[in-house]
């Protein structure tokens, strides 16, 4: 639950918008035609709402397992590295996160770098991606949900020598100014929808960014790991609550 956000919507306020967060990012990874996505699970995948989830979306469940935060995303990655040639990860709660950026972030590891990352403007990332299985210090004694960890990546990245890509500065659901911000995204797309059913849902085109000159794109299956977390039951609604962590 987005504890921080109790204050302004109440406890079980927060914990619905939580449950939208997740069902919007489920919505994108699939809409973004990659593959399937995993959605990763604290402390396992149990419970009514996931199982509709899964149903609804047509995806795979997965328990996180044990160790700290870096060792829980590391081993949601290397599976998404397993179920394609190259893996994604992402937390649930920015809903800026759009169909076409995860498509970037494909292609981005497509066309021949090693890591991409979709920096958050606090200072972590909404987004890493990996063409190879990572080293175990990318992922080691991080200073999670702090200002640094997209700091702290970018130079273990570059200590070992890694290529990598950063895509578009994106928000998260944190702080009582990203509920306004959530408000106007919410009236931003119900225009589009409105749009779209004028024009009888037809779509133009997809934008795939093309490759550095002399590089030639790769082909390949990409693997989705969304990381969240089910936080504990609340007796007085009969309901789960649930909360994402951010990958970074």
């Amino acid at each position: 639950m987005k504890t921080r956000l109790i204050p302004a919507l109440g406890e079980s306020g927060a914990a619905e918008l939580q449950r939208q967060l997740i069902e919007r990012t489920l919505h994108t990874a699939v809409a973004a035609g990659l593959g399937m996505p995993e959605l990763w699970c604290a402390p396992g995948p149990e419970g009514p709402f996931f199982a509709a989830c899964a149903e609804r979306h047509g995806i795979a469940l997965q328990t996180q397992g044990e160790g700290d935060l870096g060792t829980r995303m590391a081993r949601a990655l290397e599976s998404a590295l397993a179920a394609g040639s190259q893996g994604l990860l992402i937390g649930c709660d920015c809903p800026a996160l759009t169909p076409a950026y995860l498509r970037e972030a494909a292609a981005a590891l497509a066309c021949g770098n090693d890591a991409v990352l979709g920096p958050a403007e606090d200072g972590g990332y909404v987004l890493i991606g990996l063409a190879r299985s990572p080293p175990a210090q990318l992922f080691e004694d991080i200073a999670w949900g702090t200002a640094t960890v997209m700091q702290e990546t970018r130079a273990r990245l570059a200590r070992g020598n890694w290529r990598w890509r950063e895509l578009a500065l994106l928000w998260d659901v944190d702080r009582l100014e990203d509920l306004r911000r959530l408000r106007q995204l919410r009236a931003e797309c119900a225009s589009w929808r409105r749009a779209r059913t004028k024009t009888k849902g037809r779509v133009t085109g997809v934008y795939q960014p093309p490759c550095p000159r002399g590089e030639r794109r790769r082909s390949r299956e990409t693997g989705i790991a969304i990381y969240c977390r089910l936080a504990e039951k609340t007796p007085a609604e009969g309901k789960h609550h649930l909360a994402a962590q951010n990958a970074g």
